[in-house]
């Protein structure tokens, strides 16, 4: 299995290109967003918690033109599959479904239009979306085709794109996932495609919104290892729903919007569940010892997350390392959400001389970072290649960006 390598061609070109071919037009509004990845905190978000996500050059370019009538089309192309033609219109979207490419980027338009940041005259488009980024590689494909056509359809509303607009569309982009997109996708990492700086990582802190921003690792290769076919979601994405029902539980009860603004979390929700328990039973929720693991996990994330952050800002970068095996080892361990794959593909790039390796997306899907010396990247690299693996080097990224290019 050769090394992966995204095409030369500029992928603006590229996606504007295809659009003229697929439509006859040209494209009214063109953007490019990168993929993403977390290097730990990921799964904190949902409480609240601490994030740090890093940009790839990897990425998604979206090319737009308006309709006069209410079709959606898109043309889709990624790495490795035939391009596909994907239809839906929005009368469709408005039933609130969850659904593929078509109907996730139909609910952005719904989304916007709800939020009072598109006009209701707006009707369907013609859409064309170019990745580069491998499949079900845990690079977050999904979150940048969102950020991407967000940004596209504000273009073409002719407003300012500025930092406010930014974090509104960011907004949107999770709150129109939550309705429909068919597999979870990751707030932080809308966040910090829309809202990072070139060549850094985001550091989202959900405890006051804030976005701030440290040097994208240096030192360090950073190589992403998967199987040369990686599936779809695993198996674990019921358990990731099923534990967000419960911390959505947790929270109500508390009265607070997260568990991250709960004083003494893991002791008040293990004694709510306990009551809980006494009442309803233990149908539909979890035990005792499986809630305090998930609550001691989640927690010492939080806090390993913004030790991240300081180590990157200072540089030292054995202390992120540290802190990224750590993680992984408490994914598997405490928080148990890794699968048999995603386990054995963090042992092989540790054994093969990885100093750390770490999930894309863990739960979601089975690839693996692996953070390597640049001595021996190429031999790293050639090492699990050969064993027949899919293996991606990865370089720091630019945010969600765009322009419009016709009329």
């Amino acid at each position: 299995m050769p090394l992966w390598n995204a095409p030369d061609e500029d992928i603006r070109d590229r996606a504007a290109q295809l659009h003229h071919r697929t439509y006859g037009i040209e494209p009214q509004m063109l953007t490019t967003s990168p993929g993403t990845f977390p290097l730990v905190g990921e799964h904190t978000d949902y409480i609240g918690g601490i994030v740090a996500v890093a940009m790839t050059h990897l990425g998604v370019a979206v090319a737009a033109s308006p309709r006069t009538d209410s079709k959606l089309n898109v043309r889709l192309s990624q790495p490795g599959s035939r391009d596909a033609t994907l239809e839906s219109n929005m009368d469709a979207v408005t039933q609130r479904k969850p659904g593929g490419v078509e109907t996730r980027l139909g609910g952005i338009i719904w989304t916007l239009i709800n939020r009072q940041m598109l006009s209701r005259d707006t009707q369907g488009f013609d859409i064309t979306v170019v990745s580069t980024i491998p499949t079900n590689c845990g690079l977050g494909e999904a979150e940048a085709m969102a950020t991407a056509f967000a940004l596209a359809l504000q273009i073409a509303a002719d407003v300012e794109i500025d930092a406010p607009l930014r974090a509104r569309l960011a907004e949107v982009c999770t709150q129109s996932a939550s309705t429909f997109a068919d597999t979870p996708e990751l707030r932080a990492r809308h966040v910090a495609a829309l809202r990072g700086h070139t060549n850094s990582v985001a550091l989202v802190d959900y405890a006051d919104g804030s976005v701030t921003q440290a040097p994208h690792p240096r030192g360090i290769e950073l190589i992403v290892v998967t199987k040369p076919k990686p599936a779809g979601p695993s198996k674990l994405v019921s358990e990731i729903l099923r534990r967000h029902s419960f911390l959505d539980d947790a929270a109500r009860a508390y009265g607070v919007d997260s568990l991250r603004a709960l004083p003494d979390t893991q002791a008040r929700v293990t004694d709510w569940l306990a009551a809980v328990h006494k009442v309803h039973g233990t149908d539909k929720v979890p035990g005792l010892q499986e809630a305090s693991n998930w609550l001691k996990f989640l927690t010492a994330e939080t806090q390993r997350a913004a030790e991240a952050a300081a180590a990157l800002r200072s540089r030292r970068m054995n202390a992120v390392l540290e802190l990224v095996r750590t993680s992984q080892s408490e994914l598997e361990n405490t928080f148990n959400l890794a699968t048999d794959t995603h386990r054995a593909l963090v042992y092989l790039c540790e054994t093969r001389g990885a100093i750390a390796a770490r999930g894309t997306a863990p739960g979601l899907v089975d690839a693996a970072v692996a953070y390597v010396e640049p001595k021996h990247a190429e031999n790293f690299a050639a090492d699990l290649s050969a064993d027949g693996l899919l293996v991606v080097p990865l370089r720091a990224g630019a945010p969600t960006d765009g322009e419009p290019v016709g009329e």
